[in-house]
């Protein structure tokens, strides 16, 4: 991704409530992992457009956990979830120790 775009992204995806950005946030996950299937998961591109994502701030840890547990997309999502482990681990340690700042 190229920074030029999040502005853009992070207007679609962020453009109304939590639970409407949670589910906004999941079809675009869903197209994500649909593409990345459909290009035979070349390795690492799921965890690197992943991080992308969550360092620019389009995609939110929520949104990110409301995909894993209730993606709708099929097609991959056993193999991009296991690809995934290492980033929703570093998620949850990055919640972790936001929630010790409060």
């Amino acid at each position: 991704l190229q920074a030029k775009y999040a502005p853009l992204l992070k207007r679609y995806l962020q453009a109304g409530e939590a639970k409407e950005n949670t589910e906004l946030q999941l079809h675009a996950l869903d197209a994500i992992q649909l593409y990345i299937h459909t290009i035979s998961f070349p390795r690492n591109l799921a965890y690197n457009l992943f991080v992308e994502l969550e360092e620019m701030g389009i995609v939110s840890a929520e949104g990110f956990n409301h995909w894993h547990k209730f993606g709708l997309e099929q097609q991959g999502h056993g193999v991009i979830r296991r690809s995934l482990k290492q980033f929703f681990r570093e998620l949850g340690s990055n919640d972790d120790s936001d929630n010790l700042l409060l």
